[in-house]
């Protein structure tokens, strides 16, 4: 069973890292035509955000510690 959870949470963890690579190289308006409202910087922004989840994710597992992020970073 927790190695089932496991690789679900790394499951996760990739997931959110390539969203947040894909926020990077793509602009809103290049997205969506109706994401074009908003602003690059929040666009960015929020790309970091999902980079640091991510990697709050991965934490436990690549250090087996740490497993007070995981909820955090899946709430977020």
């Amino acid at each position: 069973m927790n190695a089932a959870l496991m690789l679900l949470q790394v499951a996760l963890a990739l997931h959110t890292l390539v969203g947040a690579a894909w926020k990077f190289s793509a602009t809103p308006a290049q997205t969506m035509p109706s994401l074009a409202v908003i602003p690059q910087p929040a666009w960015l922004a929020m790309s970091v955000l999902e980079i640091l989840c991510g990697l709050a994710l991965l934490l436990p597992v690549l250090l087996k510690r740490g497993a007070g992020f995981v909820p955090l970073a899946a709430g977020v």
